[in-house]
């Protein structure tokens, strides 16, 4: 019997087929495996990190000493610092470091961009003098480079808000050896300096500062050797209320509101205390300007404030007579007589800081 050869070569096929089929059956197989192992190892690496960030998160303080919550970037900070093995908080010290490091970054960046942007003006303007069609073409290219350097820059930015600056000394080495370093000269501010003074100097004039060193003959507001102290003694606003209050001064409430003047306040408790008052402030309302009752009185020693305590529950006096009586008259006495008496409360001053709550910059007076 005799076989073609055709038939000989069918089998021989089928089997080559059979064997790939298995081949790819195998190796889909081991690929699937291989995806399963690396989800499982994508889900160890993620549990592990997060149980690596709360462990960290553990040893993190949540608030400072003054009771403030911190911020997700000084948390972000702090759990570096934990890593590095040093103390979540950082010092003052470090703290001046690390500004005075973003700042130098800065300044460093500044200038590259400052660099790169005269030199491609350079570039520009000697292709402009050479001619030619790949002008267009160049100047295309530039600014779709500047576009996405644009775009670049936009994301570090983002992300430079978003992450610390302590862990970046490598990334910023690298960036500097890949970007050509240009010599720039960073634009100083203009000093403005003031006018000397045109009024001529009188010959017996004697500066106070250097006691006429200088030549020639200046008054002492152009003198190089005056010493400008601004603001040595005015106290300012924000520092109210940290020292104590004077012992001498009393705060005083329960006076009648036909009080026109302070003389009439001063001559009161001058009367009941004999002792000297040195200054008195009435409390008035905003429109009327009218007294409210209450005012602030200085006494020239301690003694007399002790004095004007102790006047404190007793009825108020009117010491001004009848003389401002226009004759007298019953409806007059009867009108005075049905008056509620008036009860003096005389307490020492307390500390700004426990009287006047400061208020945030969000909260609305309440109408």
């Amino acid at each position: 019997s005799t076989q073609s050869p055709n038939e000989k070569k069918r089998p021989r096929e089928e089997e080559e087929e059979e064997e790939e089929k298995d081949t790819n059956d195998s190796s889909n197989k081991k690929t699937k495996k291989s995806k399963e192992e690396r989800q499982k190892e994508r889900l160890l690496k993620k549990q592990q990190k997060a149980s690596s960030k709360e462990t960290l998160k553990s040893k993190i303080p949540t608030h400072d000493e003054h009771g403030i919550a911190y911020s997700k970037l000084q948390i972000r900070r702090m759990m570096k610092r934990v890593k590095q093995g040093l103390h979540p908080v950082p010092t003052p010290e470090e703290e001046r470091e690390r500004k005075k490091r973003e700042k130098e970054e800065k300044r460093q960046e500044e200038q590259e961009l400052a660099g790169l942007f005269f030199q491609r003006e350079d570039e520009r303007k000697r292709l402009k003098e050479e001619g030619g069609d790949e002008e267009e073409e160049e100047d295309e290219d530039n600014d779709e480079q500047e576009k996405e350097e644009q775009e670049e820059e936009e994301n570090d930015e983002q992300e430079k808000e978003e992450e610390p600056k302590d862990d970046n000394k490598n990334e910023n080495t690298e960036e500097e050896e890949e970007t050509p370093k240009v010599s720039c000269i960073p634009i100083q501010p203009k000093t403005i300096k003031k006018q000397k003074v045109s009024k001529p100097v009188p010959p017996d004039y004697v500066c106070f500062a250097c006691k006429n060193a200088h030549t020639p003959p200046h008054w002492i507001y152009d003198c190089p050797d005056k010493v400008r102290v601004p603001g040595t003694n005015a106290k300012s606003m924000k520092h109210r209320g940290v020292d104590n209050p004077d012992p001498r001064k009393v705060y005083v409430t329960g006076l009648p509101f036909t009080i026109t003047n302070k003389s009439e306040v001063i001559a009161y408790f001058e009367h009941k205390t004999k002792e000297k008052v040195t200054a008195c402030k009435i409390i008035t309302f905003e429109d009327t300007m009218r007294c409210k009752g209450s005012a602030f009185v200085i006494f020239g020693t301690e003694e007399g404030a002790r004095k004007a305590r102790k006047l404190s529950g007793s009825l108020y006096e009117d010491l001004s007579g009848d003389t401002k009586d226009g004759g007298g008259g019953k409806k007059k006495k009867e009108k005075e007589s049905t008056k509620k008496p008036l009860t003096l409360m005389v307490t020492s001053c307390k500390s700004r800081a426990v009287t006047k709550k400061r208020k945030g910059p969000f909260v609305r007076k309440k109408n």
